[in-house]
């Protein structure tokens, strides 16, 4: 027996009894060691209270980005698409994100400013500004939604081959400008570009052992506007998604000419889902499958127009890539498709 400890564990075996068991700790200091245990809490029809006092938490407000320096230029882009890449930790309810542009002309211009969480990604947000004849200064858009990723993309587009955004020459490569199908480095300047978000700021909480992270689901939304082409016999990339994630719905629209014969290829990780020859809307007008319970499903068939409306709603899983495709198979006649409505998770 060792001196003032016993060498007995107390132990209590509670059944069938009521009893009210109070554990009051004030100071001190609590040790538990458990080794190849197995823990068991039951707890029904019980009333938790958990009080956590004397926790620091306060909200902090922050400019990411870069605003113009003296040695700043206004500078008609190389296209008009540019973009900006901002990294940062955690996440935050974002404020506004301002640009500095120039109107050079006597006639206002519109210009679009999108955030997006790749350069190859949809837009997450996007709002469509009017920069008047001659302003030159600062434009703000106000913004109020929880940003929860890792790196930020502002998209500067619409009437660039006017504007003229505000650079400052390179000190971190940064901006990019998308040429030729794909995003191309701006190896000499940076956009003038800042994101105002308010974080929380807490004490950190120490864990020992295997940690475990996982990010929760992020709903995203995409439909394109503007038609999308296809030559005859051609193949035409409407939306790529870079991460790992599901594809809960499309629903599409296909026109022109070679409309019977034009299918939306689902790829997932570069193998096709849907989009052979027999999911066109031809055929499946052909076996008098409109509107019956097929995938891709046809709800609407019209050669007079021409036109189909077609859905998917079967769920796609994807690891690496998804994208979205425009397959012409008319040998003779081109075709058009635009994307209602795309509903996709990034886990």
């Amino acid at each position: 027996m060792s001196a003032g400890r016993p060498d007995w564990e107390p132990g209590f075996i509670l059944a069938g009894q009521d009893m009210n068991v109070k554990v009051d700790v004030q100071g001190g200091e609590i040790d538990a060691n458990i080794t190849n245990a197995i823990i068991n809490a039951n707890i029904k029809q019980s009333e938790v209270t958990l009080e956590v006092s004397q926790l620091s938490q306060s909200i902090q407000s922050a400019t990411l980005g870069d605003s113009p320096r003296a040695d700043a230029v206004y500078r008609t882009p190389p296209t008009t698409q540019i973009a900006k890449v901002i990294l940062r930790p955690g996440s935050g309810l974002l404020h506004q994100v301002c640009v500095w542009v120039k109107n050079p002309d006597t006639a206002d211009h519109n210009l679009t400013i999108s955030l997006k969480q790749r350069l190859d990604g949809p837009a997450v947000f996007s709002e469509t500004i009017t920069i008047s004849a001659g302003y030159e200064g600062q434009k703000c858009v106000g913004l109020g939604f929880v940003w929860r990723w890792p790196q930020m993309i502002v998209e500067l587009t619409g009437d660039l081959d006017t504007l003229q955004p505000a650079y400052n020459p390179v000190s971190k490569y940064d901006t990019y400008y998308y040429s030729a199908g794909q995003w191309v480095l701006d190896a000499a300047y940076s956009l003038c570009v800042i994101v105002d978000i308010y974080t929380f700021e807490q004490l950190p909480v120490l864990v020992q052992g295997w940690v475990i992270a996982t990010r929760p689901p992020a709903k995203q939304y995409y439909f394109n506007k503007d038609w999308v082409s296809a030559d005859p016999s051609s193949e035409v990339t409407i939306l790529t998604i870079k991460g790992r994630g599901r594809l809960r719905y499309v629903l599409w629209i296909v026109a022109d000419a070679g409309f019977a014969d034009s299918v939306l290829r689902i790829y997932a990780d570069g193998n096709v889902v849907t989009g052979y020859y027999f999911d066109g809307p031809g055929t499946l007008n052909y076996y008098g499958l409109v509107d019956k319970d097929t995938q891709p499903r046809l709800l609407k068939y019209d050669p007079n127009k021409p036109e189909a409306i077609l859905r998917w709603d079967e769920e796609v899983e994807f690891h690496r890539e998804l994208k979205l495709a425009l397959h012409n198979y008319d040998s003779s006649n081109s075709s058009k498709i635009r994307i209602l409505a795309c509903h996709y998770v990034l886990e």
